[in-house]
């Protein structure tokens, strides 16, 4: 080690080592909250002082000539993904750490200055990851060990060797000459320890209370010894019997709860009981599901066990006192992602996330092509609301639902929703809610997956739409559609219009989309269901499920058992928005599927059938998507979106359509269309075979029935 350093800059890079692979929810943890803006002194630093300020990648304190501090990246937008990953944990293996871009930015020379500072006295940095808005994880510290003839410095893992440091430890304090036995936890005294239950010495905290399989069963008995912190957060002791309705406010979003003193005559002392609905149930299954997914393994083998979260797991609810009596507030303390199963994970490439779901499906007894699941992933990135069509019993509800469970998102957790549609819904309320004659909001079932996808963001959330044109979509879709198209890039954040405004549901803020929400209907089209207008074909990939091959039964002998791997948001969520996103980083892709649509945009002007900017764009995003992991060729990948983003447009009966028809499928395989013939040998040289099979379809039931459509009936 070939550097000095004073006690509090050690002091801050020996937290960074001590914190690593935790995740800070807030600015709080790295910035502090009081009026200075500074983390108070700690066991590691002994002033106050921040991590990294959050306004740029580059940290440099005022008048210090060094880096203390980078925040990598892994947003496209933002310089590319900074980040190369090792298979393990959260580990980097290298992080390239960009300067400001712009030669008008006045700190861009002494941040290069101060790296280069940093480079040449060998002195490491604490490293951040930008996980999503709010959200970052400290991956420990770095050494700048290069810099590139492009300006951008290389960043290698560094760990002090000859320092242990301890992010909990025990510290013994006399009072009274008698010996009090503390524990720190993150910089805060444990003050009082009764089974789950804990309090520390967090202002206003009541207690806080370690997650079991308790807290997922309505509610948990409340220690004796916390009896008298929850009397006096509410000025009011319970008589027995007695109970009061609680307000529990979590993210500024209120859930109803009740204290109960259980009247339980032959008892010696009281019996406290706080007691929650089904939806805050439903909340902390997705919120904790890490120790969620642990607890209910363990009790698999006995389910009368008490099962007790190892401590290095340990998630927690904290209760904190408000002005006003039988209101806490509640901080759910997640454990960061830290169960090996998650951190493993986390890093598999999207090859290796789609060879893993394939092979879950089929662990299932499921049988689809591996491209089936390559085109739904992809479809489903490009857009969070893709609708799978065919005939009864090929699999589509099973598909949504097993490819979701492959990465983790069950029904048990509340990542899975199925949602029935029923004939009569016709407007918006039935799935987001309404206001009853009392002025009382009602929710709906999409409103509160909602409401749990914002409250987890890192994680992804499926919504099933079963049967979804039983009802006319336009009716009851079209505001979530259209809140959809209001997408918009804010502070690096993709987000969306308000789908319910505060005042509609009583929340303390607006009701927005999620970016982690994926939307997937499926449809039968027979007598009892409607058609889709151009306004949701235009907005959806339609992806279709009529493969049957009922002799293929190999596979079976072939089944073996596949755990489920939970994956966070950020391998399915869309990192484009507007064309130009894409252009930045493919400008040939664009450039080339521009041509191709032109060409079959001019037979489709036949009926007015071409389509639009919007339909463009979301054909770039998946070709990008898909050429950024290699996962099928350009024309196949291609072949998918015309068959899902434009076939599905034609329909009629007159000679326009056959000629239309007619013209697509010469551009398709490069052959004229020839009643009669045979046509597999020239869907096997086609360029778009997939696409051409539907035309030959579609034109068939031309001639057949004298009229035509992309939906078998």
């Amino acid at each position: 080690m070939s550097f000095y350093l004073d006690e509090v800059h050690k002091g801050i890079l020996m937290k960074f080592q001590s914190l690593k692979g935790k995740l800070i929810v807030g600015k709080e943890g790295i910035k502090g909250h009081d009026s200075q803006n500074r983390l108070q002194p700690d066991k590691f630093v002994p002033e106050p002082h921040i991590l990294h300020d959050l306004i740029r990648g580059f940290y440099k304190p005022a008048v210090k000539p060094y880096i203390l501090s980078y925040q990598a990246t892994e947003a496209e937008k933002n310089y590319g993904k900074q980040i190369i990953w090792e298979k393990q944990g959260f580990n980097f293996k290298r992080i390239e750490m960009h300067p400001p871009s712009s030669e008008k930015d006045s700190r861009k020379k002494s941040d290069i200055e101060a790296a280069r500072y940093n480079l040449q006295n060998k002195i490491p940095i604490g490293i951040l990851h930008k996980v999503k808005k709010g959200q970052n994880r400290i991956l420990g510290l770095g050494m700048i060990v290069s810099e590139r003839n492009d300006g951008v410095f290389i960043i290698e893992p560094y760990s002090f060797p000859t320092i242990e440091i301890e992010s909990i430890e025990e510290v013994e304090l006399k009072e009274n000459n008698k010996e009090i036995e503390y524990k720190i936890t993150n910089d805060y005294m444990v003050i009082k320890e009764a089974y789950s239950w804990s309090k520390l010495d967090k202002e206003n905290m009541i207690a806080r209370k370690k997650v079991d399989w308790s807290i997922f069963q309505d509610g948990s008995t409340i220690p004796i010894e916390f009896h008298n912190d929850f009397e006096s957060a509410n000025n009011k002791h319970l008589e027995r019997g007695e109970k009061h309705q609680l307000t529990l406010l979590i993210d500024d979003i209120t859930y109803d709860g009740t204290l109960v003193n259980v009247d339980r005559t032959n008892a010696k002392s009281d019996t406290l009981q706080l007691i929650y609905g089904k939806d805050v149930t439903e909340l902390l299954k997705s919120v904790f599901h890490i120790s969620y997914e642990y607890i209910r393994e363990q009790r698999k083998e006995n389910p009368n066990k008490t099962i007790v979260v190892p401590d290095e797991r340990a998630e927690y609810i904290e209760f904190y006192e408000t002005d006003q009596p039988f209101v806490y507030r509640l901080n759910l303390a997640t454990n960061g992602g830290s169960v090996d199963s998650m951190n493993n994970f986390k890093d598999i490439t999207v090859t290796e996330l789609i060879d893993h779901i394939d092979k879950y499906i089929k662990s299932k007894g499921f049988y689809y092509q591996k491209e089936e699941v390559i085109n739904l992933f992809l479809s489903i990135k490009t857009k969070p609301f893709a609708i799978l069509s065919g005939i009864s019993g090929t699999g589509k509800t099973k598909m949504v639902q097993w490819f979701a469970e492959g990465i983790g998102a069950t029904e048990e957790n509340g990542q899975f929703n199925l949602i029935p549609i029923r004939p009569d819904w016709n407007d918006g309320s039935d799935l987001l809610g309404y206001k009853d004659i009392k002025g009382d909001f009602v929710e709906g079932p999409l409103t509160r997956i909602i409401k749990q996808a914002n409250q987890s963001l890192d994680l992804p959330f499926f919504v099933l739409l079963d049967e979804m044109n039983l009802a006319r979509v336009e009716y009851y879709f079209s505001d979530i559609l259209s809140v959809m198209e209001s997408k918009k890039w804010v502070e690096g954040e993709i987000i969306t219009s308000t789908i319910l405004s505060k005042d509609i549901t009583g929340l303390e803020h607006n009701l927005k989309i999620p970016p982690n929400l994926y939307i997937i209907g499926t449809v039968n089209m027979d007598e009892t269901t409607h058609p889709f207008s151009k306004k949701v074909l235009d907005r959806a990939n339609t992806i279709e499920f009529n493969r049957v091959e009922l002799s293929n039964i190999s596979f079976l002998n072939e089944i073996e058992e596949v755990a489920p791997f939970p994956v966070f948001n950020e391998k399915l969520e869309s990192n484009y928005l507007h064309l130009k996103d894409v252009y930045l980083k493919y400008p040939e892709l664009v450039i080339k599927t521009t041509e191709e649509l032109e060409k079959i945009n001019k037979s489709l002007e036949i009926m007015n059938a071409h389509v639009g900017y919007r339909v463009r764009d979301e054909i770039c995003f998946y070709l990008a998507y898909n050429e950024a992991d290699q996962l099928m060729t350009y024309e196949k990948a291609l072949d998918h979106c015309i068959l899902q983003k434009i076939l599905p447009r034609i329909t009629g009966s007159d000679s326009r359509v056959e000629r239309m028809l007619k013209e697509l499928y010469l551009l398709f395989t490069n052959k004229e269309y020839m009643e009669e013939s045979s046509y597999e040998a020239e869907l096997e040289t086609a360029k778009y075979p997939n696409s051409a099979r539907k035309v030959i379809e579609m034109l068939r039931r031309l001639s057949d029935d004298g009229f035509t459509s992309f939906w078998i009936s």
